[in-house]
């Protein structure tokens, strides 16, 4: 899912010329603390509220103040999850997106990301989830889903992660995500194989695949 796809025709963007007694209009009934300026299809950047809320700014136009995160934003195609790597680094309620010649295509806000990586990851659904260490030299998820697959099951999702160079003995984890909840055969198959199995979560619905980037969302819309 790329970046055009996620954007909210309905999320309100300002123009330089509003003023501030505009813009927080725009927020309330959006309830969004952070909205994107724009001048004739040229993004200039964010604006949020804590900027605008000091007292005696009402009157005042937004080109009166220094925008923020003029050269943060995603490009049309770029993928779901780098748009919400944007959201975490840069602390982001909104993410514009341009397209390939620069001009603005409308905003993703923070509540739409949440709602298509519980999509993505089918967060509703009740299946196990098995989290491998897994040396980077020995990693082969077509060898793993192989031996799932031997047992009747498929994996869902998917997701690697390497703590190198930071753990020292080299390991990373490989978290999967299948599509049934029985899963002791695929754990007798594992350490036949010689596979490290570290947790296993079997009987709650799944929140994540990714559960840092997903915490971080839920802390961003609970604001």
């Amino acid at each position: 899912m790329i970046a055009s796809v996620l954007i909210d025709p309905m999320l309100p963007t300002l123009k330089p010329s509003f003023l501030v007694a505009e813009a927080l209009e725009w927020m309330e009934e959006s309830e969004i603390a952070q909205l994107p300026v724009v001048d004739s299809e040229r993004y200039l950047g964010l604006v949020s509220l804590p900027l605008l809320s000091e007292p005696g700014l009402t009157g005042r136009a937004l080109s009166d103040f220094p925008l923020e995160h003029s050269h943060i934003f995603a490009g049309e195609d770029q993928h779901l999850w780098e748009v919400v790597d944007l959201v975490i680094q840069h602390e982001l309620k909104v993410v514009a997106v341009l397209n390939k010649s620069g001009a603005y295509l409308g905003a993703v806000p923070v509540a739409e990301l949440y709602e298509k990586v519980a999509e993505m990851v089918a967060a509703g659904d009740r299946g196990a989830i098995i989290v491998l260490n897994v040396k980077p030299h020995d990693y082969s998820l077509s060898e793993i889903s192989r031996l799932v697959e031997s047992n009747g099951a498929k994996i869902i999702t998917s997701h690697y992660s390497s703590s190198y160079p930071y753990d020292t003995t080299g390991n990373s984890e490989l978290t999967i995500r299948l599509n049934q909840v029985n899963v002791g055969p695929i754990l007798a198959t594992f350490e036949r194989f010689g596979y490290v199995v570290s947790e296993v979560h079997a009987n709650e619905p799944v929140t994540s695949v990714d559960q840092e980037r997903l915490d971080m969302l839920m802390r961003y819309l609970a604001t």
